[in-house]
Order: structure tokens, then sequence, then C-alpha cells
């Protein structure tokens, strides 16, 4: 199974995140639709996503939030022990 490409949208609910969001999806990708405010607008970016074809997920989180989630990914990917140091 080929997997797909994921795309992270941040401001993705409204305006041109939506449109990239959406646009993204049209393309093959998987979408990540990052929102600050709208929760209900996130969840329409994320219903248009769908119907062009993508698998989709929509999250309220901050970039420092993604940050720090990135850099957990790579430390625990790092530890092939199977345990996690800090």
């Amino acid at each position: 199974m080929q997997s797909k490409k994921v795309a992270l949208v941040t401001g993705a609910a409204t305006g041109i995140g939506r449109a990239a969001a959406v646009a993204l999806a049209e393309a093959g990708f998987d979408v990540v639709i990052n929102y600050s405010r709208s929760e209900q607008a996130a969840r329409t970016t994320a219903e248009q996503a769908q119907a062009k074809g993508a698998r989709r997920c929509y999250l309220n989180v901050t970039l420092a939030m993604i940050r720090a989630s990135a850099r957990c990914s790579k430390r625990l990917s790092r530890n092939s022990a199977g345990s996690t140091h800090w």
C-alpha cells in the first residue's frame, strides 16, 4: 500500500488557509487542519478536504506545540532500545 503525503496547514479554518488545505487535498495530500478560534469553520474545511479525497483531521494547537511534538517524535525515533531518555 502506497501512503499519501500529509500536509499540515496552519490557519486552515478560513480564507487562504482553507483554500490551501482544499487545494492540497485535491492534489492528493491528506491534510491536518490547524485553527486557533474557529472550530466550526475548521470542520467545514475538513469536510471540503474529505470531499476532494483526503483523509483529514483538525486540531487546535499552537506552532510551539507542533514543534515540541516534532522534537519528541525525533527523540523517540532515534531511541532503538525501546525506552525514552530525555
